[in-house]
């Protein structure tokens, strides 16, 4: 394996559970022509003696001398990496046979994609969950939510190595790369369940959701500034608009609908995220933050009702009173709705 086209790049620590499954996942593929860059973080139960077993001369198996974190896992395998091809895997996840196999097919036909996902599946749950097919979608998702799902990138090297991942952003590392990946190149993802997910207590998402939420604000402040926002809203003001709050006050709302306007028309002007579907967007969320608003906000559930009918659309504000019948009922006898 001197000049695998791909290498797939591993980060484990203490997943004694489910890495057996994860690596058995990985050598089972129908494409074979790839290298394992297993990188453990210092492990305290049994995982580098499962790995050991293995004689398959595909791994690599490197165990840092101290317990250094995720992400600098990560930027050191990237350096490693042999293949044209980056693929990305994680030690408590599992993927379908054909995974790799449809990812450099993609990636081979497709030359100027840098970076492709996959949709995924939660182990025990057969629903299946996509991502945003093309760029321009995933573009305008990133301003809000993530647009992969880690585990299941592929990408080519040369992007990584000039790309690394940021660990401070931990752990929204990998968000905050794709908010800058978003603008060297075409992404993509595979509208096909490739990856089979786990969801335990112990993993990094379980165990540190608010400094994973702070981090993600802060990549849709980097999304969103593009069109200049802090330059005219406080960051509190756009945390109200896009992030679940309790106790919104009348202000809050006045700021929001005026922050949203403000996203809509400016994008017109500059153009930096296609105008139909960011449109869109933008009215979803608007939607989402005044059912909020209506359920969570101080004062009456019907003055704040009457007070969206002379702000919003009258279609919008039949989707918004979906929220509660008992609203849309009182409000009825005061509006024909």
């Amino acid at each position: 394996m001197v000049n695998p086209l791909v290498s797939v790049l591993l980060p484990v620590y203490n997943c004694e559970n489910y890495i057996k499954d994860c690596i058995d996942s990985i050598l089972n593929q129908t494409f074979s022509d790839f290298e394992l860059l297993i990188i453990d973080d210092k492990s305290t139960d049994t995982t580098v003696a499962v790995i050991q077993q293995y004689t398959d001369e595909r791994i690599k198996l490197t165990v840092k001398e101290q317990n250094s974190g995720y992400t600098n896992s990560l930027n050191w395998a990237i350096d490693q990496a042999k293949g044209k091809y980056i693929a990305r895997m994680d030690g408590d996840d599992i993927c379908l046979p054909n995974r790799f196999e449809k990812q450099v097919a993609f990636l081979e036909a497709n030359p100027e994609v840098i970076l492709c996902g996959t949709g995924m599946e939660v182990i025990g749950n057969p629903i299946g969950y996509l991502q945003p097919e093309n760029h321009q979608d995933i573009k305008i998702k990133l301003c809000f939510s993530t647009s992969f799902f880690h585990p299941s990138v592929m990408g080519k090297k040369e992007v990584f190595v000039e790309n690394k991942y940021k660990p401070e952003f931990e752990p929204a590392e990998d968000y905050e790369l794709w908010t800058r990946l978003v603008f060297k190149g075409q992404l993509a993802n595979i509208s096909e369940v490739l990856l089979q997910y786990r969801v335990h207590l112990s993993q990094v998402s379980s165990t540190k959701n608010t400094t994973q939420a702070n981090n993600a604000f802060q990549c849709k402040l980097n999304m969103l500034n593009h069109l200049n926002i802090l330059d005219n809203f406080t960051k509190e003001q756009i945390r109200i608009a896009l992030d679940v709050y309790s106790d919104y006050t009348f202000e809050d709302c006045q700021n929001s609908l005026a922050f949203f306007k403000y996203l809509t028309s400016t994008n017109t002007k500059l153009q930096v995220f296609e105008e139909s579907g960011f449109n869109d967007k933008i009215r979803q969320v608007r939607i989402s933050f005044l059912k909020r608003y209506l359920e969570k906000g101080k004062g009456n559930k019907v003055i704040k009702a009457w007070f969206l009918v002379q702000k919003i659309s009258f279609s919008d504000f039949r989707k918004v009173m979906r929220v509660t019948k008992r609203v849309g009922g009182r409000l009825s006898k005061i509006i024909d709705i």
